[in-house]
């Protein structure tokens, strides 16, 4: 790698940004890819407790059934391949899985479901401590959001 000098001249900015840009955008892509079998799967969301005192911890289940005669991909290797949509009566959306988090990229047991198979991601999410009514859904992970967002269920945090 070459080194600089204090007083010699680098390469300026946006050569830098140029490759960084690409270098990220291909990672992303790479990450994130689905491809369109994922929408064959079936997805349900449940919440346990489903109503729980400000503070508390409920878990929360994203459940993916294959309903097909053939193995889907429903994911990308980076990252589980659903989140979770926590939304207050007012404001904006919660994700008690970060949508910005790194992730390793290995497949696992959850990025495939071979016919018939079911299979839950589960996550413990300490509420806020805002009372009120909530809605929680789950949907499958894409480049450009969550998308088949299931039925919301509903969250009391009191």
């Amino acid at each position: 790698m070459k080194q600089f000098a204090h007083n010699e001249a680098m390469p300026g900015a946006g050569h830098w940004k140029r490759r960084g840009v690409l270098v990220i955008g291909l990672a992303i892509a790479a990450c994130t890819e689905s491809s369109a079998p994922f929408f064959a799967a079936d997805l349900r969301t449940e919440v346990a407790p489903a109503v729980v005192t400000a503070g508390d911890t409920v878990v929360l289940r994203a459940i993916m059934t294959n309903p097909t005669a053939r193995r889907l991909d429903v994911g990308g290797a980076c990252g589980p391949p659903v989140f979770f949509e926590v939304n207050p009566s007012a404001g904006e959306p919660l994700y008690p899985i970060p949508l910005d988090l790194p992730f390793t990229c290995e497949r696992n047991d959850l990025h495939d479901l071979e016919p018939g198979e079911v299979d839950t991601l589960t996550t413990r999410w300490r509420v806020p401590t805002a009372a009120g009514q909530y809605s929680v859904r789950s949907g499958f992970r894409t480049a450009s959001g969550l998308e088949r967002l299931t039925v919301p269920v509903s969250l009391t945090i009191r």
